[in-house]
């Protein structure tokens, strides 16, 4: 009679159970606290349409962030603070192995948009951090150092965009791997934040353009102001030759033109240069015409002579 009795009773309670689906729990607005496990071994949720993921506030309810597949794109975001990832992403790749990897090319589209880095492991003298751009070269771990980090058959070279030094280009990198080695180090050129441009030399003195070393060019122009001509004018006071001469004996150059030494000191000015050496050509050339005068007068007076004394 018991066991009667406890099974009349059992099949009362199952009767009376009834499981809910997900949509039953979901139409009468429950939540859960539980962990909700999918193990299909395929597809296990699916969202149809322009149906979307939704994260939501604890306390009000209000949504936070969400994923969604608009028909076109997949959609990320987030309504409260920002998306991140904690780990490596790719793009393009399945084997990250940077924080991001992207196997493709990049576009960045808009007006005042562009490729930030910020916090660049470099730093230089005056406490001028620099941002590396280079090739086989990254910052290196200590201050004012690079290392050569992927290839060790190849040379690296890169850019140096640095708040003190501006911008200075390296290349023939040729150091071990994933050593430091010093940022002065294979410098070839460098445009200062003054906007001048050394190459081969890293003090450009003060000028727009300095080179350490030759330069050949098909053609150089230079403006030079003012050009001598006024040596032809009435009221120039042409020197004598003796007054040369003199120059010459007390000094051993010629007058208005810079020494030997001086030269040597402090170069020459290419434009102030050629207008000085034209000057003393027109000067050479106002002598040579008097001087042919008075050739010519002296043939005239020795023709002369010669007629009376035949």
């Amino acid at each position: 009679m018991k066991n009667t009795i406890l099974l009349l009773v059992l099949s009362f309670i199952a009767s009376n159970i009834k499981g809910q689906s997900l949509q039953e729990v979901t139409d009468i607005g429950s939540t859960t606290s539980n962990t909700i496990s999918i193990n299909t071994g395929n597809e296990g949720l699916r969202l149809v349409g322009n149906s979307y993921l939704s994260f939501r506030n604890a306390g009000n309810l209000s949504r936070v962030g969400y994923l969604q597949h608009d028909g076109d794109n997949l959609v990320i975001s987030s309504d409260v603070g920002n998306v991140r990832f904690t780990n490596n992403v790719g793009i393009g790749t399945i084997y990250p192995t940077q924080k991001l990897t992207i196997d493709g090319s990049i576009k960045i589209n808009g007006q005042s948009r562009g490729l930030f880095i910020q916090y660049a492991t470099l730093s230089e003298s005056l406490n001028g951090a620099s941002t590396i751009l280079g090739n086989n070269v990254k910052a290196g771990l200590g201050n004012n150092t690079v290392q050569r980090f992927v290839s060790p058959d190849d040379p690296g070279s890169y850019v140096s965009l640095n708040y003190y030094h501006g911008i200075t280009f390296h290349t023939g990198v040729a150091s071990a791997l994933n050593t430091d080695i010093s940022s002065t180090d294979n410098e070839v050129m460098r445009i200062t934040q003054a906007g001048n441009v050394g190459i081969g030399t890293t003090d450009t003195k003060g000028y727009r353009f300095a080179v350490n070393g030759k330069i050949r060019a098909q053609e150089i122009k230079v403006e030079a102001s003012p050009w001598p001509d006024y040596v032809f004018t009435k009221d120039y006071q042409l020197p004598s030759l003796q007054q040369t001469e003199q120059h010459i004996k007390e000094n051993g150059h010629l007058p208005g033109i810079p020494s030997a030494a001086e030269v040597k000191a402090n170069g020459i000015d290419l434009g102030e240069m050629n207008s000085k050496l034209l000057q003393k050509i027109e000067e050479l050339t106002l002598h040579l015409i008097e001087k042919d005068k008075q050739i010519q007068k002296l043939e005239k007076r020795m023709s002369s002579l010669e007629s009376k004394s035949q």
